[in-house]
């Protein structure tokens, strides 16, 4: 066993151990410090909660322009929490051939510092944009959203025929999973006339992303390879 195989403990070498999971033992300490910062990070969810498709025209358009508004701050703040723990998430800005250096460094980052918070199941617990927020679930659902819109800046930037919208379809029982109501990616009209038929709930696909990093690691089960790899998709315009 050469020193590669080691970790330091005090001014000792020890075998580095892995769990089930293949996480290295030392990374047990992230969590203390991931929920530290993150009972510290803004409080910025939408303004509206409901069920899809109870929320009025108003409503509907307030969560929207507030999103929108709010994206640059939401990626230089997802930004900056990253990197407290030594991410560097490149800048969405078109260029397709960092895209899937984007979807690894955010699967890494949410596996490696994230996994342990166990709160964040409860907090994205379905539908969690059905119901008001509170404590620290405030905290939990506007990092969601921050990396939803990190996530769909990156594709935007990169297919032209995208824009952030509402999902104005009809909301029936039967579509009980679907998006009606919600801010969504879908096409931009001034670039294709007719309406997305599968519009792209980033922030869904980030909350389904980060929720199950926790619950598999919790479960001692396997996780898949990257948990957002839609992002490859999305940058090449295959949704319609």
């Amino acid at each position: 066993m050469g020193a590669s195989d080691c970790e330091v403990s005090g001014r000792h070498l020890r075998p580095r151990t892995e769990n089930r999971l293949g996480i290295p033992s030392w990374l047990s300490g992230a969590t203390g410090k991931a929920r530290q910062r993150l009972n510290g990070y803004a409080d910025e969810c939408f303004p509206h909660a409901a069920a899809p498709g109870a929320l009025s025209a108003e409503q509907r358009h307030v969560n929207l322009s507030r999103f929108v508004a709010s994206i640059e701050g939401r990626i230089a703040r997802l930004h900056t929490f990253a990197a407290a723990f030594g991410t560097t998430l490149p800048a969405p800005d078109g260029d397709r051939g960092k895209v899937d250096i984007v979807s690894q460094a955010l699967d890494r980052f949410c596996k490696s510092q994230l996994c342990g918070l166990a709160e964040i199941e409860s907090a994205l617990a379905m539908d969690w944009r059905a119901r008001e927020p509170q404590g620290l679930e405030r905290q939990i659902q506007t990092l969601v959203l921050d990396l939803g819109a990190y996530c769909g800046e990156v594709g935007i930037r990169c297919a032209s025929q995208y824009r952030w919208v509402i999902d104005e379809s009809r909301y029936t029982p039967v579509t009980i999973m679907e998006t009606s109501g919600r801010v969504v990616i879908g096409h931009d009209p001034a670039v294709v006339a007719s309406a997305i038929r599968n519009p792209v709930d980033a922030c869904a696909i980030a909350g389904f992303a980060l929720s199950q990093i926790v619950h598999f690691r919790k479960a001692k089960s396997l996780w898949r390879p990257n948990y957002f790899y839609f992002l490859a998709d999305l940058a090449d315009g295959r949704y319609a």
